[in-house]
């Protein structure tokens, strides 16, 4: 009697695997552009510049700013 020819399920998948990374990395790459474009639109959109953003005065504010959130402020009249 002859043995019917064993597949094996190993020999199959990569081909299937291959499929699905080729649609999954296609998908992340569109993902990517879009979140890129995203925040190249949003950046020219807002008017920032990044120099004005980091400089050493806009740091001083930023550290005033934190400053008055401590201790924080639980009164009446803020809380209302």
């Amino acid at each position: 009697m002859s043995e019917a020819p064993v597949i094996k399920t190993c020999d199959t998948i990569p081909l299937a695997q291959e499929r699905v990374e080729a649609r999954s990395t296609f998908k992340n790459l569109l993902i990517l552009a879009f979140v890129v474009g995203f925040l190249v639109w949003s950046y020219r959109g807002a008017g920032i510049h990044l120099s004005q953003l980091f400089s050493p005065d806009s740091f001083e504010q930023i550290l005033i700013y934190i400053k008055k959130l401590f201790p924080p402020d639980f009164s009446a009249v803020v809380i209302r």
